[in-house]
């Protein structure tokens, strides 16, 4: 894996939770303008509407945890980005990586942001890449070497 398909693989992953989250909230929604059951009326003999808002509990719950299990993992990966990135020497390299892959900018966002052109802004990327690119084969080297990571960052 190259460095830049490190840092992509962050940015899917901000995607697939923000997805994940939009979903629950929306199934949560969804369960909560559900009537509720008036306990008042006679009960009819086979009805299993508390079954079946039970079953829709247990799928908003199932849900749940699998978006706590997916925001675990993508914290943990940008924790670990951040202290690869933090290993650049250019400032305004780090602070273009930052802002694109752990904070998820627009490249319009970026620009306003350092206040060049979007081309400029490119231009920058590209070498902030290649800087990124190589701390994280040295990385990779030595993470192949038997090095952990504690020893790297």
């Amino acid at each position: 894996m190259t460095g830049k398909e490190y840092l992509e693989r962050l940015r899917r992953m901000r995607r697939t939770v923000n997805l994940l989250q939009e979903n629950y909230n929306i199934l949560k929604g969804d369960i909560y303008s559900l009537k509720a059951i008036d306990y008042s009326k006679t009960r009819v003999s086979g009805s299993h509407a508390s079954d079946s808002m039970a079953d829709l509990i247990a799928v908003l719950d199932e849900q749940k945890k699998e978006l706590t299990k997916e925001w675990a993992s993508y914290i943990k990966l940008r924790a670990e980005a951040t202290r690869y990135i933090s290993l650049v020497n250019n400032q305004d390299y780090r602070m273009m990586l930052m802002m694109r892959y752990v904070n998820n900018k627009s490249w319009y966002a970026i620009s306003k942001c350092i206040g060049y052109e979007r081309t400029q802004t490119y231009r920058i990327h590209k070498e902030a890449i290649n800087d990124f690119e190589e701390k994280f084969n040295e990385i990779t080297k030595m993470e192949q070497n038997g090095t952990s990571k504690c020893d790297i960052v």
